[in-house]
C-alpha cells in the first residue's frame, strides 16, 4: 500500500459515519455498476501541516478507479474559512448545488478536486489562488490535497472546514444530477421503498451533497433536508 501518512503537525481530524452516502437519508446512487458502493462515503477528513505545505485529505469508503481514472466518479469541495481574512463567501462552487455554506461558517477560499480536471483553488472573490497538487490513492480510500502554506495560511483555532462530497458528471458545471427514481447515470432523489416528504421535491432543486462532515451534535439528515428549507452547511473546526 502507498504510505498516504500526512506529514507534518497534525491539525484536525474528523471522522463520519459509515454508510451515510444517501445525503439527507433518502438518496441512493445510480444505478451503473460502475458506481460501487460506498464511492460517495466520506468517512474522515485530516489536516495537517509542515513548515512549507498544508495537507487536506479526505478518506472514501471504497474509492475504485471509475471511467479510467483514480478519482473519476467523484466531486470533492472544500470551504475554507481563514478568520484572519475578512472577504467571505456562502456560495456553493455551482448554484445549480442548491446548498449554501452556513455564515458562521463563510469561507475565504475554496479547492475542487475531480479526476479530469485541474484542482480548483480560489478566494472569496473567485480569484486563483494558485494550483494543488492532488493525490488519490484508491487503493487506501484517500484523495490527498497539497497546498503551500505561504498562500494557503497558517490553519488553527477557530479555522472552519465544510466538506462536501457529490457525484462528478461530465458537462459544466461537473456535478452529476438527480433523478426520480434513479437513472444509470443519475442519483435518485428517494430510494425504493422510503415515504418522506422529500419524495415530493423537484429533484433539480435537492442539494447534491452525498456526503459530508457535520459539526458534534448535527444530523447530516436534518442538515440536508430540502423540506426543512434552505440547505446551509455547517463546518468542523480543530
Amino acid at each position: 500500500m502507498t504510505n498516504v501518512a500526512l506529514p507534518g503537525t497534525p491539525v484536525l481530524d474528523a471522522t463520519g459515519p459509515t454508510g451515510d452516502d444517501n445525503g439527507p437519508g433518502t438518496y441512493a446512487y445510480p444505478t451503473d455498476a460502475v458506481f460501487v458502493p460506498g464511492a460517495f462515503d466520506l468517512t474522515d477528513f485530516k489536516v495537517s501541516q509542515t513548515a512549507t505545505d498544508v495537507y487536506l485529505q479526505a478518506k472514501i469508503r471504497n474509492l475504485v478507479n471509475t471511467f479510467g481514472n483514480a478519482f473519476g466518479a467523484q466531486l470533492l469541495d472544500v470551504y475554507v474559512r481563514d478568520p484572519a481574512i475578512s472577504g467571505t463567501s456562502t456560495a456553493a462552487a455551482y448554484p445549480l448545488m442548491n446548498y449554501s455554506i452556513a455564515p458562521a461558517d463563510a469561507w475565504t477560499e475554496r479547492i475542487e478536486a475531480q479526476g479530469f480536471a485541474t484542482p480548483i483553488w480560489v478566494d472569496s472573490s473567485d480569484n486563483s489562488l494558485g494550483t494543488p497538487q492532488f493525490v488519490p490513492d484508491d487503493t487506501s480510500g484517500t484523495a490527498t490535497l497539497i497546498l503551500p502554506k505561504s498562500a494557503f495560511g497558517t490553519p488553527g483555532p477557530n479555522w472552519v472546514f465544510t466538506v462536501a462530497l457529490t457525484g462528478q458528471g461530465s458537462g459544466q458545471p461537473p456535478v452529476r444530477n438527480f433523478t426520480q427514481p434513479a437513472q444509470p447515470f443519475s442519483f435518485d432523489v428517494c430510494q425504493s421503498g422510503i415515504s418522506s416528504p422529500i419524495c415530493a421535491v423537484n429533484p433539480n432543486s435537492v442539494p447534491t451533497v452525498t456526503d459530508t462532515i457535520t459539526p458534534p451534535g448535527v444530523s447530516q439528515d436534518t442538515e440536508l433536508d430540502p423540506t426543512r428549507g434552505a440547505v446551509k452547511l455547517q463546518g468542523v473546526s480543530p
